[in-house]
């Protein structure tokens, strides 16, 4: 299987398959009741500050997508229009990356969720938020 369908299915449906390497992931999902706009997706870039880069994605039907570097940490941002509502910030690839790696893109993804919730004015509840980890350092993550 090759290696876009493998981090495809297991960012998506959360689980390895045969033929797949490890995949190293996380990921923190909102589901709201209420409309989460993409316009307050996007001001929370600057929330972040210059050592990253925020980039909108093209549009696509449904949803709006998201792309946040930091050094060697990439990770996406996928908002959907529900409902639920659903702003899901995740990283994924196949294999191991170095513990700089790992540590940079969990901090990133806590990072830009914190911006994002303080951004849109998200509040749990009613919004539901679900973390997901499979890294070598979930123990860790996420810090509160």
């Amino acid at each position: 299987m090759n290696k876009s369908a493998c981090i495809g299915i297991v960012l998506l449906w959360s689980f390895a398959l045969p033929g797949c390497d490890n995949v190293t992931s996380a990921e923190i999902a909102v589901e709201s009741p209420e409309r989460i706009d993409p316009a307050c997706v996007d001001a929370a870039g600057r929330l972040l500050g210059t050592a990253e880069r925020f980039d909108r994605l093209p549009e696509r039907p449904g949803a709006t997508e998201f792309q946040v570097k930091r050094g060697p940490a990439v990770m996406s941002i996928l908002v959907v229009e529900g409902p639920p509502h659903t702003v899901r910030t995740a990283f994924g690839w196949i294999g191991r990356e170095s513990d700089e790696v790992e540590l940079a893109s969990l901090q990133l993804l806590s990072d830009v969720h914190t911006a994002i919730v303080q951004s849109c004015g998200i509040q749990a509840p009613p919004a539901k938020v679900t973390t997901r980890c499979k890294t070598r350092h979930c123990k860790n993550w996420p810090k509160q």
